[in-house]
């Protein structure tokens, strides 16, 4: 039995070539989850990332900047005794 193209083929996400533009610009990795374009850069980077996609990608709204430590150390011990915030 043969397979066609389309038994085959995987098509792109329709964001993918513009994550990956967007990734370029600022030396970082694109994924896409949701429909969510999802650039990841070093965070040495983020000063200049910041900048180039404002003013050179017209970027004016982003919804989340984190960082997250995969490393699961707990570098405290037990919980702030009063809020983080204050």
């Amino acid at each position: 039995m043969t397979t066609s193209p389309s038994d085959t083929d995987t098509a792109a996400h329709p964001l993918q070539e513009y994550a990956d533009s967007v990734a370029e610009a600022v030396g970082g990795t694109a994924e896409i989850h949701f429909d969510t374009v999802k650039v990841k850069v070093d965070p040495s980077n983020w000063v200049s990332t910041f900048q180039t996609a404002r003013d050179r990608l017209d970027l004016v709204f982003f919804s989340w900047l984190s960082a997250t430590d995969w490393s699961n150390r707990t570098l405290g011990q037990g919980h702030p005794d009063r809020p983080i915030w204050a």
